[in-house]
């Protein structure tokens, strides 16, 4: 209680490993460090990956920290761009933009921005949740800002009647599915046929 007390008390927006393990010691917490912070994570208290070494280090104060970042990054326009593939320093302008942008970018949390520091573990946060994957020469590729139309490859399948074909029909399936595939599978993804609710691989 002591811990949870300190860390909702607390006005910044994260804090680093190091120090949630120093604020456990002078509450008494000598044990079962990642196991609360656990508990707190599934409280709402906090939020944390505390099974993934990239992300360990941040303990985040303020979920709503972590949601505008996602927001900003997948409901605003950003430079160089090119389906689905974002260049790295453009996604850090939109989180830390310059003072004559300030008011243009849609965000949750309005006065909020982010540092180069911030903006890495932002988007490994986003890959995490298999949102996105690093592309090539500093980009990040989103399937959900893909191009809404299909490409004509998948016409050209289509008219091919020897085409080998498996289909499957649901009354609805989110397109987050298929963007996880094309996470899953980027390997054998071709980035020049995909678009939001198809991909060539």
């Amino acid at each position: 209680v002591a811990v949870k007390n300190r860390l909702e008390d607390m006005k910044t927006n994260y804090i680093h490993g190091n120090e949630y393990q120093e604020i456990c010691k002078e509450c008494g917490v000598n044990e079962s460090q990642k196991d609360l912070l656990n508990w707190f994570n599934d409280l709402g208290v906090s939020f944390c990956y505390s099974d993934d070494y990239r992300l360990e280090d941040y303990v985040i104060l303020r979920p709503d920290w972590i949601t505008n970042a996602i927001y900003i990054i997948l409901f605003n326009p950003c430079e160089g761009a090119r389906n689905g593939m974002l260049p790295h320093k453009s996604i850090q302008k939109l989180l830390k933009p310059l003072p004559k942008d300030f008011d243009k970018i849609r965000r949750v949390l309005p006065e909020v921005t982010y540092e180069w520091e911030d903006t890495q573990y932002v988007l490994n946060v986003i890959r995490k949740l298999q949102l996105s994957f690093v592309g090539q020469e500093g980009t990040e590729f989103i399937p959900m800002l893909c191009q809404r139309d299909s490409m004509e490859v998948a016409r050209e399948y289509e008219s091919q009647l020897d085409t080998l074909e498996f289909r499957m029909e649901f009354n609805y399936l989110p397109n987050n599915v298929l963007h996880r595939l094309m996470v899953e599978r980027q390997n054998e993804l071709d980035l020049r046929n995909v678009w939001r609710t198809g991909a060539l691989f």
